[in-house]
């Protein structure tokens, strides 16, 4: 967008100001889409470059207990410009449930997909009685052999869709439960894994944020905090936009 000085009665002509556009993806789950339409990381991301003149046209396509299979079919059904890709997955991927192969996809949306959701969900609580889990299969929602091919295949289409793409995978934070822990740090190990391998960038987003209380990261132990968003954000921006 070019913005001159209006025209007065003597022609004078001002420097032109060039603002420049950025079209950025996300992708992720409850910590990408956030806890509300305004808050969330990448419109935090976005605030921030704007200070810079750097016009961000985002597309946040995060949305709660998103795994990194919904994440894939949602870029390769995108078809609009692209000079960033912010990925966040792991949190729900990692989950294990009873039947993990019983899963319902949440993109792309369906009235019957919906339904199948609903009684896969009461299936699964009914599941969780300990006589019942022992004699039904559990594990990951998405296995880590799964999560990795998931990543690699995202970083594949962002690059499909532009060569010159810059794209950062970013980490989910612990959640002071070991059992959870654990398989979190994990997929993160996974996350960074791939960013070495197909030459894109890895947020410790745990390191990142490890100096600060839980109660000033998290608003309710799960959730990031605006604080913790603008970290995250100034974490991603120089990488993004240097």
């Amino acid at each position: 967008m070019w913005q001159s000085a209006p025209t007065q009665s003597r022609s004078v002509e001002t420097p032109l100001v060039a603002v420049q556009s950025f079209h950025l993806v996300a992708l992720g789950g409850c910590n990408t889409s956030g806890l509300d339409q305004g808050g969330c990381m990448p419109a935090a991301l976005a605030a921030q470059a704007a200070t810079d003149d750097i016009d961000v046209r985002l597309r946040n396509f995060g949305a709660a207990m998103l795994t990194s299979r919904e994440g894939l079919a949602q870029l390769r059904d995108y078809h609009g410009p692209l000079d960033g890709l912010i990925v966040n997955f792991g949190v729900v991927d990692a989950w294990v449930t009873g039947l993990p192969q019983w899963y319902v996809p949440r993109y792309p949306q369906r009235p019957w997909l919906r339904a199948w959701l609903r009684v896969s969900k009461s299936l699964k609580r009914r599941l969780k009685t300990p006589w019942l889990r022992r004699l039904v299969p559990s594990g990951s929602v998405v296995s880590p052999v799964e999560f990795e091919d998931n990543l690699r295949r995202i970083v594949a289409r962002g690059r499909q869709l532009n060569s010159e793409v810059r794209i950062v995978l970013w980490g989910s934070c612990l959640r002071n439960d070991p059992a959870r822990d654990s398989l979190i740090e994990d997929y993160n190990r996974i996350l960074e894994r791939v960013a070495l391998a197909c030459d894109v960038e890895y947020l410790d987003t745990e390191f990142l944020l490890q100096p600060y209380a839980r109660s000033t990261r998290f608003v309710d132990g799960v959730h990031f905090s605006e604080f913790s968003q603008q970290q995250i954000a100034s974490g991603i921006g120089p990488v993004l936009f240097g």
